[in-house]
């Protein structure tokens, strides 16, 4: 449950886009890694399942070779593949990206979460993506 007021976009026929057009704060955002990080507990409760987390972190060659030979892959070598709307770090870590600049990341040996607000001149600015996202990874591992 937020503890502010959040907005989505939906079309003309009430169904919510989950692609784009969500704004939150930062509080609220992080609260999904943090879930994630917490094998999907929240204040004692499942609020994601251990099968969907799973998921995310298993990959299979063809996945992984997909994702190596994509733009995203080419340009963040960081970035093992991509599952479920995360892009995998390694066995732990997993980052979601918005297109211009948003981030969350999160570890799941250390239980640490972080959102990120960015603003980038251009959507998916790979080369500004590369920096932000050596600085999530590098902060997700150090605490």
């Amino acid at each position: 449950m937020t503890e502010y007021i959040s907005n989505t976009v939906a079309n003309l026929h009430g169904q919510v886009s989950a692609d784009g057009g969500q704004s939150y704060t930062l509080r609220d955002f992080v609260k999904l890694p943090h879930a994630m990080a917490a094998d999907g507990i929240v204040n004692g409760k499942e609020a994601i399942s251990q099968t969907y987390i799973d998921d995310v972190f298993t990959s299979n060659p063809e996945k992984t070779a997909a994702f190596k030979n994509s733009a995203y892959g080419r340009a963040l070598p960081m970035l093992k593949f991509y599952s479920n709307q995360w892009y995998v770090v390694d066995e732990d870590i997993a980052i979601g990206m918005g297109s211009f600049g948003q981030f969350i990341a999160f570890n799941k040996a250390t239980n640490v979460a972080i959102a990120k607000f960015s603003t980038y001149k251009i959507g998916q600015d790979f080369e500004i993506a590369a920096n932000d996202i050596a600085w999530l990874i590098e902060q997700v591992k150090s605490y």
